[in-house]
């Protein structure tokens, strides 16, 4: 099985998405983040470090990735071997730095692990309210059976 994008384009063969490499693609990112974009509206490109100072530029980047998702860019990574100062072709730039894309990526994984954490202690919540009122309920119904044997007496 082969994962394809538009008519003849091979975006990725089973054996580059599974291959661990640990020279190049986005599976050797490291924390070479110099901020802090935990839980914010957008990735914050004005403040990477991988787009040599130029917020137009980043700008564009920031705009291409967006277009093209977080799973096409990842596709897309995985087809290279080149470090983090490489570049990439994503969507209309051509010459797209592979940290740039990659820091984008881990900042997208963030979003998305806090936004599935925050849905999982919800869940747990709710589940809890729903123990807690279902006990409630059944030590009710065990009252009014004890009253109503007792009242037989």
């Amino acid at each position: 099985m082969e994962i394809r994008g538009p008519p003849g384009v091979l975006l990725v063969s089973p054996q580059r998405f599974s291959a661990g490499r640990g020279g190049g693609g986005h599976q050797s990112i490291r924390p070479c983040l110099r901020y802090h974009a935990a839980m914010q509206g957008r990735f914050p490109y004005e403040q990477s470090t991988w787009s040599g100072g130029d917020p137009e530029r980043s700008r564009r980047w920031y705009e291409a990735l967006e277009r093209s998702g977080p799973e096409n860019v990842r596709a897309r990574l995985a087809q290279t071997d080149a470090g983090s100062a490489g570049s990439i072709a994503i969507g209309t730039e051509q010459s797209l730095t592979i940290g740039f894309a990659q820091e984008w990526l881990a900042w997208h994984d963030r979003q998305k692990a806090e936004r599935e954490a925050k849905f999982r202690r919800r869940q747990i919540l709710w589940t809890a309210w729903a123990a807690i009122a279902a006990s409630v309920a059944a030590l009710a119904a065990a009252i009014g059976w004890a009253l109503t044997t007792w009242g037989k007496w």
